[in-house]
């Protein structure tokens, strides 16, 4: 059965533990499913075949700025006292039809 998915908006805490006054960048990559740089969402189990949901995680609330792999389309900084810094991901997928049933995928953050 294939449903309207509207697009959906999330957001997910990224923590990263860090000596003070050290700088850092935090880059992701584009996923374990992604077709070129498009991230994708796999649902192995949808109509007996696999099945697609496109999505994408972005730096800012605007949802303007992709998260990317280089240290450009990443997040940097300089460690604050605290020894731990807490970024933002901001999630969206694409609104389009697709089957009914739970999409995974993995992406590797890299500090």
């Amino acid at each position: 059965v294939a449903l309207r998915n509207p697009r959906a908006d999330a957001q997910a805490s990224v923590i990263v533990q860090c000596t003070p006054g050290v700088a850092y960048t935090v880059t992701m990559n584009d996923g374990l499913h992604a077709a070129g740089t498009q991230r994708r969402m796999e649902n192995p189990l949808a109509n007996g075949s696999r099945e697609y949901l496109d999505y994408e995680i972005y730096r800012n609330a605007a949802r303007t700025q992709r998260w990317g792999g280089t240290a450009a389309t990443g997040v940097s900084g300089v460690a604050p006292a605290a020894p731990q810094v807490v970024l933002t991901a901001y999630g969206r997928t694409a609104g389009r039809r697709s089957a009914a049933g739970a999409y995974n995928d993995l992406v590797t953050v890299t500090v």
